[in-house]
C-alpha cells in the first residue's frame, strides 16, 4: 500500500464491505477520504475526482449504517432510496467537519449610514448585517 494514494484504500473498503467487515470498510473509506482531501486530486484517472469522493463517502455511509444495525441506505417502505436523508447522513459520518455558515442578521426599519459590513434595501427599510 502506498501511504499517499487514496484509491487503493477505496478498493480495500470495497473488499471489506463485500466480506461484511464493516469496521474495516469504514476505516479504509475514512482514510481514503482524508488522502483525497489532503491531496486535492486523484492519482487513478480512470474516474473523475468527484466520483472517487462520492464513492468513498457512500461506502463510508453504508458501512457505518450497517454497524449501527440499520439498512445500508435509508429507504422508504416501498424500497425507494431517500436521497435527502442519504445526503444528511453522509454529512453526519463525513471525516471532514464542514464549516458552519452564519445566517445574516436582519433588522427591519433601520435607515442609518451603512458601513462595509451592512447592506441596505433600496427603501432603507431592511438591513442585513
Amino acid at each position: 500500500r502506498n501511504p499517499f494514494i487514496a484509491e487503493p484504500r477505496v478498493y480495500l473498503a470495497e473488499l471489506a464491505f463485500t466480506r461484511s467487515r464493516f469496521d474495516t470498510c469504514a476505516d479504509n473509506a475514512r482514510k481514503a477520504l482524508h488522502l483525497f482531501y489532503q491531496m486535492g486530486t486523484h492519482w487513478d484517472k480512470r474516474l473523475p475526482y468527484r466520483q472517487w469522493i462520492s464513492h468513498s463517502r457512500l461506502l463510508l455511509l453504508r458501512c457505518t449504517r450497517l454497524m449501527e444495525g440499520k439498512t445500508s441506505m435509508p429507504v422508504s417502505e416501498g424500497g425507494v432510496v431517500l436521497t435527502t436523508q442519504l445526503v444528511e447522513e453522509m454529512e453526519r459520518v463525513s471525516p471532514i467537519a464542514r464549516p458552519t455558515i452564519a445566517r445574516p442578521k436582519v433588522i427591519e426599519g433601520s435607515c442609518h449610514t451603512a458601513n462595509s459590513s451592512e447592506v441596505f434595501s433600496s427603501k432603507c427599510g431592511l438591513a442585513i448585517l
